[in-house]
């Protein structure tokens, strides 16, 4: 499963001294991000993904999320979610 690969390459790479995030694993897909807040470019086009096939995967709650990117670590907010 998803979880436990993560857990095993965070195993791993604690053994080869990397540091590791302590948050809990939560699965996401990173549609789009800006790199700075003057950063006005639009989108990219993403209708070449739309007929892929992405598979099955049971979904419970989708979460929008705003990234806030400053001179520490990003802080992440809930913006909009759906059930």
């Amino acid at each position: 499963t998803l979880p436990r690969l993560a857990e095993n390459l965070r195993s791993s790479l604690r053994t080869h001294s990397f540091e590791v995030d302590s948050k809990p694993f939560q699965a996401h897909v990173t549609v789009a991000r800006r790199r700075n807040s003057r950063d006005r470019a639009p989108a990219p086009d993403s209708s070449r993904w739309a007929a892929q096939d992405w598979g099955r995967w049971p979904v419970e709650r989708l979460l929008l999320m705003r990234s806030q990117l400053g001179q520490g670590p990003p802080v992440y907010s809930v913006y909009s979610s759906w059930r």
